[in-house]
C-alpha cells in the first residue's frame, strides 16, 4: 500500500513539473497551448433566399445587416473542420463538419474568437433557424423572420429581431433574451438559465425552467400564458392573456397584470397578496411550494 502511494506521488510530481516546464518554455503564455489553428475564410452567396438554416458546433452564430447588399459567411476554418454552404429551392443552408478523429478532440482552443458571421442584405426574410452545440446565438433588431427556431446546448441566446409569427427557443445551460415577437405561438425553455421576454404579443405562450427565473415584461396573449420553473422566481409586469398559470417550486412569484382575474392562488410556505376575483374573467392560477406570491393591476 505504501509503495503504491509513494508511486502515485511521484507520479502526479512528475506531471506537475512537466506542466510547469511546458508552460514555462511557452512564455507563461497560455494561448500557446491551442492545439489546433484556424484561418478566416471568407464565402460569398449570390442566390437569392428567404430561409436560412445554420447547424454549428462549437461557434457562437451572430447575424449583421450587410454594408455592401451581399450575402456573406465569415468562418473559422482548418483542413478538418470546415462548412458547407449552399442555396437551394430559396433555402441558405450552412452546415459544419468536424473530421478529426476521436484523439484530436483532446485539445484547447484559447483565444481564437470561434465566430460565425452570417451578413445579409435583406432586413425581412422567412424562416429563420440557427442551432449550435456549444456557443452563443445573436440576432439584432435589424432584421425581421416570419418565424425563428434558435437552439445552443451551452450558450445563451439573444434575439432582438422582429418575428411575426411564432418562436421557438430552447437551451440547455445559459440565458435566454428574447424580445418583439409579435404574433403566433412562443415556446421557450431552459433547464438552467433565465429567461427574460419583452415587449411580444402570440396566441399560445409557454416558458419553462428547471433551475432559473422567468420574466415577462409587455406581454400579451390572445390564448394562454404558462410560465413554469422549478427553483426560481417568476415575474409577470404588464402582462395579459385569456389564462394565465405561474408556478414554482421554490421562489416568489410577482404579478403586475393589465386586467381583472379570476384567481386561483396557492403557497405552502410563504404569504400572499391579491386582488379580489372577477368571475366572469379568464382564469390566473398562481402556485408556489416555498415563496411569497404578490399580484396587482397595473394602472
Amino acid at each position: 500500500m505504501k509503495i503504491a502511494l509513494t508511486v502515485s506521488v511521484i507520479c502526479l510530481a512528475v506531471g506537475l513539473v512537466g506542466l510547469t516546464l511546458a508552460f514555462a518554455l511557452s512564455g507563461f503564455n497560455i494561448f500557446n497551448f491551442n492545439s489546433m489553428e484556424f484561418h478566416t475564410n471568407s464565402y460569398t452567396v449570390s442566390e437569392t433566399f428567404s430561409k436560412i438554416h445554420v447547424s454549428d458546433i462549437e461557434c457562437d452564430i451572430r447575424l449583421f445587416p450587410s454594408d455592401d447588399e451581399s450575402t456573406r459567411i465569415e468562418a473559422k476554418e482548418n483542413d478538418k473542420i470546415y462548412y458547407t454552404i449552399q442555396a437551394e429551392n430559396e433555402i441558405l443552408e450552412i452546415k459544419r463538419h468536424d473530421k478529426r478523429a476521436w484523439y484530436e478532440h483532446i485539445g484547447f482552443f484559447f483565444n481564437q474568437d470561434m465566430v460565425l458571421k452570417l451578413y445579409l442584405p435583406k432586413s425581412a426574410y422567412e424562416l429563420l433557424t440557427l442551432e449550435t452545440v456549444s456557443g452563443n446565438i445573436e440576432v439584432p433588431d435589424s432584421f425581421t423572420f416570419t418565424s425563428i427556431t434558435l437552439k445552443t446546448t451551452s450558450g445563451e441566446i439573444t434575439s432582438e429581431c422582429t418575428v411575426n409569427n411564432g418562436a421557438t427557443v430552447a437551451v440547455t445551460s445559459g440565458n435566454i433574451r428574447i424580445c418583439n415577437v409579435l404574433d403566433g405561438k412562443i415556446s421557450v425553455g431552459s433547464v438552467s438559465g433565465n429567461i427574460t421576454l419583452t415587449n411580444s404579443q402570440g396566441t399560445h405562450l409557454r416558458l419553462s425552467a428547471t433551475s432559473g427565473n422567468i420574466k415577462l415584461q409587455n406581454v400579451i396573449a390572445t390564448g394562454d400564458i404558462n410560465a413554469e420553473t422549478v427553483s426560481g422566481g417568476i415575474e409577470l409586469d404588464r402582462v395579459d392573456g385569456a389564462k394565465l398559470s405561474a408556478k414554482t417550486t421554490s421562489g416568489n412569484v410577482t404579478c403586475k397584470l393589465l386586467s381583472p382575474k379570476n384567481y386561483s392562488v396557492s403557497t405552502t410556505s410563504g404569504s400572499t397578496h391579491y386582488p379580489a376575483s372577477d368571475e366572469s374573467a379568464g382564469i390566473c392560477e398562481v402556485s408556489t411550494v416555498s415563496g411569497n406570491i404578490n399580484i396587482e393591476l397595473y394602472s
